[in-house]
């Protein structure tokens, strides 16, 4: 087939390949590589589409369905190779994020029930991720997780601005109930507004048909449908957490009642 190639020459006429050289079979490799002590050969191919994980999915299945000889193996290297280390290092971080974030809340709180009802809300927002990535069928790689990592962020502000609320409204006096009341209704326009502004930045990504590697179509997708869930969910079900949580809890006597109280007893004690 090699030989029935055709070449101009200089005076414009096709000459084939088996006209300028003997061509013969030869199965001899042209260059022999080894690595752990066996033979390998490298097979290399450029990848033209932007979605290197579904490109790397085909790839994949397609092998296990060709019978190799026995002792023969393959592995993968380079782009694909490396898109899974970053995904791997990813999940890594973002698990390392969600724990920070609850030491550091404990320490604030002084306590453990107040940052657990902030978390709460982030496997909850990340439903709504799913469920957006699943409406619009796309595939989780990269710029998802990078999404997630940023939504944990978003979500847990606006929890922390929430239940400090709670916080301050319980310290200074208020009931349980009306305290969660008050602090949700006095917190719900910023977290709206927060919100709404950084849903509406994404959304162009969103409705794109960008696909590189992590600024995608896929970050916007994942941002915009898990801050859509976790609004929900900061405004309605950490409240519920929350004062199910410290149901048992009583509201602490002000501090300036107390100091009241003490300079009041302070000048019985002068007049008698």
């Amino acid at each position: 087939m090699m030989g029935k190639e055709a070449f101009k020459n200089k005076q414009g006429q096709e000459v084939t390949l088996d006209q300028l050289a003997t061509l013969a079979p030869n199965s001899d490799p042209s260059v022999i590589q080894e690595k752990d002590g066996l033979p390998f050969a490298v097979v290399t191919a450029n990848i033209t589409s932007s979605d290197i994980e579904k490109v790397t999915k085909q790839v994949k299945s397609t092998l296990k369905n060709i019978p190799f000889p026995v002792g023969v193996k393959y592995s993968f290297e380079g782009a694909p190779e490396q898109v899974n280390e970053m995904i791997y290092e990813m999940s890594i971080a973002l698990s390392f994020s969600i724990l920070l974030v609850l030491l550091i809340i404990s320490a604030v709180f002084r306590g453990w029930k107040a940052p657990l009802s902030v978390l709460m809300c982030i496997p909850l927002a990340f439903i709504g991720s799913v469920i957006s990535m699943f409406i619009f069928n796309k595939q989780w790689n990269l710029a998802t997780l990078v999404g997630l990592l940023m939504l944990t962020g978003i979500v847990v502000t606006n929890g922390i601005v929430l239940v400090d609320k709670i916080e301050r409204n319980i310290a200074s006096g208020m009931a349980l109930e009306e305290a969660v009341l008050d602090g949700t209704l006095s917190r719900v326009r910023p977290i709206l507004t927060t919100a709404l502004t950084t849903i509406l930045t994404l959304l162009p990504l969103a409705l794109s048909s960008s696909n590189d590697t992590v600024i995608s179509q896929t970050l916007g997708i994942v941002v915009v449908g898990g801050l859509i869930s976790s609004t929900i969910t900061s405004i309605l079900v950490i409240p519920i957490i929350y004062q199910w949580m410290h149901r048992n809890q009583t509201a602490p006597t002000p501090k300036l009642a107390v100091k009241g109280f003490r300079f009041q007893k302070m000048k019985m004690e002068e007049i008698s």
